[in-house]
């Protein structure tokens, strides 16, 4: 990473924790705090400022244990960074990845977290539009279980906003967005969401996704073709949580549950 070793703020960089569409994500310490440092490199600041810049913002605004922490953000020598919590731990894609599925008991506490950070999120006006595992960390509880930790709110939507921003254009990540995302990324509502949760929880509880293939593909998928139910990769799977998935995942929004919390409690 190009600013391991140097300082923002009053922060020494350490290694590079990863990268994404909008900048890296570093190691970092004032002394007393270790935290995540998100820094936009000043090649690429004059385009994307605007967009890093109003989610630093917004996430300072929003305080809830399964949202991630923002502590500060600013600028300097060019470069734009925000300062957030340092979740230590690992995202559920690699857990995923490691387990390939999990029983609906071990899962529920991780999807009733993400749930509750969403219709938090929703209330106070802010719509995800980029759920995914990768966005969600696991990080150890003091009860000795894992919690779960909503991150990244770097395409969200204000319901009352007509920013450019985020008003035009495909936003998100294709393999888990809603049929109107699709169409017309700055009319979505909270129920875009719900759809991209629903397809995390068909991923958690099979180990697959529903759609898979090119991004033309998917897409089209998303838009026209049905959704397999998740019974056929995972035959454990109650009618109750295959139903629930499958309600999630309608393509018509005004068909999917209302919050986040009544369809993962719709789940069993």
């Amino acid at each position: 990473g190009m600013y391991s070793g140097l300082t923002l703020g009053k922060y020494q960089i350490q290694g590079l924790l990863g990268k994404g569409g909008m900048g890296e994500v570093y190691l970092g310490s004032d002394g007393s705090r270790t935290a995540a440092i998100k820094a936009l490199p000043g090649a690429i600041a004059g385009e994307h400022y605007a967009r890093f810049s109003r989610e630093a913002r917004l996430t300072l605004s929003l305080d809830h244990p399964n949202i991630v922490k923002m502590h500060e953000y600013g600028e300097e020598h060019g470069t734009a960074y925000m300062v957030m919590e340092y979740i230590q731990g690992e995202d559920l894609s690699k857990l995923i990845k490691t387990r390939g599925c999990l029983p609906l008991e071990t899962a529920r506490p991780y999807l009733q977290q993400v749930a509750a950070a969403l219709d938090y999120a929703h209330a106070a006006g802010f719509i995800h539009r980029d759920i995914k595992p990768s966005n969600i960390m696991l990080r150890p509880a003091p009860d000795g279980s894992q919690q779960a930790v909503l991150m990244d709110f770097g395409v969200a939507k204000m319901t009352d906003s007509q920013s450019l921003l985020t008003g035009s254009g495909v936003v998100g990540t294709i393999d888990y967005m809603a049929p109107e995302q699709i169409k017309e990324a700055g009319t979505v509502d909270r129920r875009a969401d719900i759809y991209a949760l629903g397809l995390v929880t068909y991923e958690l509880l099979t180990g697959t996704r529903p759609f898979k293939g090119n991004v033309a593909q998917v897409m089209f998928m998303h838009l026209q073709q049905p959704v397999p139910d998740p019974r056929d990769h995972q035959p454990d799977l109650s009618g109750q949580t295959a139903d629930a998935i499958l309600r999630a995942l309608e393509k018509d929004p005004a068909v999917r549950y209302a919050t986040a919390g009544e369809f993962v409690a719709a789940l069993g």
